[in-house]
């Protein structure tokens, strides 16, 4: 950096003709080099006759003279510096001073940032049109502010006849003053100066105090310890002026400097700067507008494009989400966006698509599922308060969760997060991501006023797009009730008077159903009576209604297709396996009474309405199931189909539970026929065998898992058993089914 005392270095005034060691020679010396350079002249009589007896008085001080002293001498009295040079110095011997002054003035090297003003035909010329139009044309297409900025602080420095100009930039949420330089790369145009605020330099100050700076000699100033800042330098008058829009934010720093050899600036200088910068920083923030309104105009025709797209071709959440992104990202510049729905459910943000970027001028998105809390991240506290978030360094504030760059390998500087607000209620949060060609300065106050009408359209688009979502899925609930309904049918009364009448049977005892290898294909009549006998057992003579538990057991092997063996049989056996399980298992508190009832009701019912086909088949015949459900097809099935026959009136088996152990005792059905989907068992399999191998296996911590690989040994069972009952399940499988 470049003080004070380096750059009065640089100031080299002419040396005083003639020198000595004594007062007589001195002053011989001086009458001599006087008469010589006006012979005969009565102004240099007079003039030398005043020169004398001024050296005579200053020079009785001295004891010797020197060059040092003549300086200092020269230095405290400039008039006679003045007086000496305009009335005795020819303009040839100026002439050849100025020559030498310029042979040995300081070079200036490519390490130094000041610039020189160069006139600029786009905005320096005689026709007027010509300059406005020019003007226009650059605010209207320009997004690069710095480039802007710079060209109009060079066209000022050539108005004022500044010697030398630097433009700095204010950086990290203007807490940094960064000299711009036009010429180098993208990455190394802005030059880290040193922090915002006073004792530095004086673009620092100004920069902190928002006021105009006019100095005639910054060396002399201790305000500015660090005078401009650049090394090298050799400004000696100084004009520094704050660059502010609208609003009262400051964006950068005009500085303009003259060295000794010029005439210092002056309150004309001072008008003619000010009123340039502060016109063209008004020509910017009504440039941006102008770009605003364009960008609206685009926007109103992407809007009725989507609206075309919702009533037209009817779309899908994620091709909506998509487009929402590419036109945001165009609507404020930014590199990169994230749009986030609300999982009000889960109190949770998620998203499917990620921004990769653009590539060949278009925007590519992947797949790739993020989710976390509301409570993490700008996005969560944007989807908590609906607050509007512009941040020029995100890694400088707290609320920035660095898991998603983690995750994506994606570094974030600027955040621009906002909410999309539908019925007072955020559903959703886009973030845009760095600033393309401002990453110093971030996205505007423009940018949000832009987006905030985008947003309004964008929550229509998300609320009617997710109402053809719910219509659609309802539709498809639909198509399969009917379906239903022209197949099922509930009990007869005949068959639940009869079941009422006598509910447990003879012909088998306790003992020989408590039996594993027993198989109860044998007793397919009795098979409801066993069922109640062995849920009596389980849980007591007294929890349910009998009346209800023989309707809703009645019309559990209704709703069983006659299939080759995923059939009312394979129900019974994977419940009576479970029974086997939980008669053992239940005394000493392994599962609670909760977790009881839901592995043996999902057992039971853990196959209804199956079909005969996997769920890789049902999407091959494009079943209306495939399209109600993206994972484990008809397990989710089966588990709709289970609700629907314990809400049936005179079925409600569970009408004992209070509504939390209500919603327990459904969890842990859902969780046991879901778990029957071997997709899920390998998971299961893989976790437990891993705690097993460790040694750290807990029953209590993974009580789930557990739960889930008996109902997969449950369903499997009849591979295990007598090999006349394993024979006949691999006829069932192999021959009946092809």
């Amino acid at each position: 950096m470049s003080f004070a005392s380096k750059q009065v270095a640089h100031r080299r005034l002419p040396p005083l003709p003639g020198s000595s060691n004594t007062h007589n020679s001195t002053r011989r010396r001086t009458m001599d080099s006087l008469s010589n350079l006006c012979p005969g002249s009565q102004q240099s009589l007079s003039f030398m006759t005043s020169l004398n007896s001024s050296i005579s008085k200053e020079m009785n001080s001295f004891l010797t003279l020197t060059p040092d002293k003549v300086q200092t001498y020269l230095s405290t009295h400039p008039g006679v510096l003045d007086e000496y040079v305009i009335n005795l110095v020819s303009s040839a011997k100026l002439e050849e001073w100025m020559a030498k002054k310029k042979e040995h003035a300081p070079k200036r090297t490519d390490s130094q940032y000041e610039h020189v003003p160069n006139s600029n035909e786009a905005y320096l010329n005689k026709d007027m049109t010509t300059v406005t139009n020019n003007l226009v044309m650059t605010l209207s297409t320009t997004c690069d502010i710095s480039q802007m900025l710079y060209d109009i602080t060079n066209t000022t420095a050539t108005a004022i006849k500044s010697d030398c100009f630097a433009l700095y930039i204010l950086a990290n949420s203007a807490h940094d003053v960064c000299l711009f330089r036009p010429n180098g790369a993208r990455e190394s145009r802005f030059k880290v100066c040193g922090p915002v605020g006073g004792g530095t330099t004086i673009s620092a100050h100004v920069a902190k105090t928002k006021k105009t700076i006019l100095l005639r000699d910054i060396l002399g100033d201790e305000r500015f310890p660090k005078g401009t800042g650049i090394e090298g330098s050799s400004a000696q008058s100084v004009l520094c002026i704050p660059i502010i829009i609208p609003h009262d934010d400051i964006v950068g720093v005009a500085e303009f400097s003259r060295t000794w050899e010029s005439k210092p600036f002056g309150e004309m200088d001072l008008q003619t700067a000010t009123a340039m910068v502060a016109w063209s920083s008004a020509a910017i923030y009504q440039g941006q507008i102008n770009r605003g309104l364009m960008k609206q105009g685009d926007l109103n025709n992407f809007l009725l494009e989507v609206f075309k797209i919702i009533f037209e071709d009817i779309i899908s959440m994620e091709k909506l989400v998509s487009n929402i992104m590419s036109f945001t990202k165009d609507l404020v510049n930014a590199d990169r966006c994230a749009m986030f729905l609300v999982d009000e459910e889960k109190d949770e943000l998620y998203c499917e698509l990620f921004d990769e970027g653009a590539e060949k001028g278009e925007n590519r998105f992947t797949k790739k599922k993020i989710r976390f809390s509301t409570s993490k991240g700008i996005s969560g506290h944007v989807a908590r308060t609906a607050e509007v978030v512009n941040i020029k360094d995100a890694y400088q504030d707290p609320r920035f969760n660095r898991d998603v760059d983690k995750l994506t390998g994606y570094t974030t500087k600027n955040l621009l997060t906002m909410p999309i607000i539908s019925k007072k209620k955020v559903t959703g949060v886009v973030q845009m991501v760095n600033k393309v060609g401002h990453e110093e300065q971030g996205f505007s106050s423009i940018d949000e006023k832009n987006f905030e009408t985008f947003a309004v359209y964008c929550a229509m688009a998300l609320y009617l797009s997710k109402l053809y979502s719910t219509l659609n899925h309802q539709t498809m609930i639909h198509a399969i009730a009917i379906e239903q309904l022209s197949y099922h049918q509930q009990a007869s009364e005949e068959e639940f008077g009869r079941l009422l009448s006598k509910p447990f049977s003879n012909k088998v005892t306790l003992s020989d159903i408590e039996k594993y290898e027993f198989y109860g294909k044998e007793y397919d009549k009795d098979l409801p009576q066993l069922f109640l006998m062995m849920t009596t057992n389980l849980f007591g003579a007294g929890l349910f209604s009998l009346s209800k538990l023989c309707r809703f057991v009645l019309t559990v092997r209704k709703n069983y297709r006659p299939v080759a063996y995923h059939n009312w049989h394979h129900g019974f056996n994977v419940a009576h396996c479970v029974y086997c399980i939980l008669i053992r298992t239940m005394p000493n508190g392994t599962f609670t009474e909760l977790q009881a009832l839901g592995l043996f009701i999902g057992a039971i019912c853990h196959d209804l309405d199956h079909r005969g086909y996997n769920n890789m088949g049902m999407k091959n015949i494009d079943s209306p199931i495939a399209a109600l459900y993206s994972t484990s097809l008809m397990e989710q099935h089966h588990y709709n189909q289970t609700v629907g026959i314990l809400q049936q009136s005179g079925h409600d088996i569970l009408d004992f539970l209070t509504k939390e152990d209500y919603k327990t005792v459904l969890k842990s059905i859902k969780d046991a026929i879901i778990a029957t989907d071997l997709a899920i068992y390998f998971g299961n399999q893989k976790i437990l065998t891993k705690d097993l191998d460790e040694g750290t296996f807990d029953l209590d911590k993974r009580k789930n898992e557990v739960m889930a690989l008996m109902m997969t040994a449950a369903d499997l069972c009849a591979i295990c058993k007598l090999w006349p009952t394993q024979q006949e399940t691999a006829i069932l499988i192999y021959i009946l089914q092809e």
